[in-house]
Formats: structure tokens, sequence, C-alpha cells
């Protein structure tokens, strides 16, 4: 019998790796353009590689511990939740190239996008498996 998909791990996975990297993002935006408004508007047009890199990573940490928190709140099948919690950020994180593409054409940012988008898929899955306990042996084999 197969268990039915939850959505409450997934959503609140979803919301980790959102608000997270929200938070995190709007932080280091407010750090570089120093809390000047009119910087802050053009953010995403003058931010350097190196700024790009930072939010890029930021957001694969959070997308790492979303892929935990969805694994550790499964009832079931927490691969299978995780995978979903994957498609969903992937899904997004395309709409968001896509943006990209149409605002500011294939360049850097595109690149950096485009390899972010990747290592959010595996940093889900990755938090998926450190949060199995598949390496635990059965405790009746310790002699005890």
């Amino acid at each position: 019998m197969t268990e039915k998909l939850r959505v409450k791990p997934i959503l609140l996975g979803f919301l980790v790796s959102f608000f997270g990297g929200a938070i995190v993002g709007f932080a280091i935006m407010l750090y570089t353009a120093g809390g000047d408004l009119v910087k802050m508007q053009k953010f995403a047009e003058e931010a350097s590689a190196l700024t790009h890199i930072a939010l890029a990573l930021s957001g694969a940490f959070f997308a790492l511990l979303a892929g935990y928190v969805t694994a550790r709140l499964s009832p079931h099948d927490p691969p299978r939740h995780v995978k979903r919690l994957a498609l969903i950020l992937v899904i997004l994180s395309a709409l968001g190239l896509i943006g990209t593409i149409v605002q500011s054409g294939a360049g850097s940012q595109l690149l950096i996008g485009v390899v972010s988008t990747a290592a959010t898929y595996g940093a889900v899955l990755l938090g998926g498996y450190l949060a199995s306990d598949e390496e635990e042996e059965p405790a009746d084999q310790h002699g005890g």
C-alpha cells in the first residue's frame, strides 16, 4: 500500500528555503548598498559577481536546510517528499532565470543562476540524505 504524499513537510521545507533566503538576501543587499535606497533599487544591475555568488551560496544553504526539515517532518517515505520539494524549488528557480534573461540578457548573472539552480536541487537532496537514519545499525546486533 502506498502512502499519500503529505503537503505539510513540503510546505514547511519551502518556507524555510524561501524566508531564510529572503532574509539573508535582504541583509546582503542592505549591507552592500550601505542602506542607500537609490543603490538598493538598482542592486540587481550593479551588484558584483561576488555578491551574486554570495546570494547563490546562501540560497543553496537554505535549500539544504529545507531538504533536511522536509525529510525529518515526513511521516513516511522522506526521499519522495524531498524530491517533490526539490522539483518545486527548481521550477521556481527556472522561472527566475527566465526573468533574468528578459531583464539583462545572457551574461554572468544567467550563468550564476544556472549553477545556483543545479546547486539548489543537489542541496535539497543532500539535506534529505543527511536527515536519513539509514546508517544506524539495529540495536540487537550490538549484543544488547
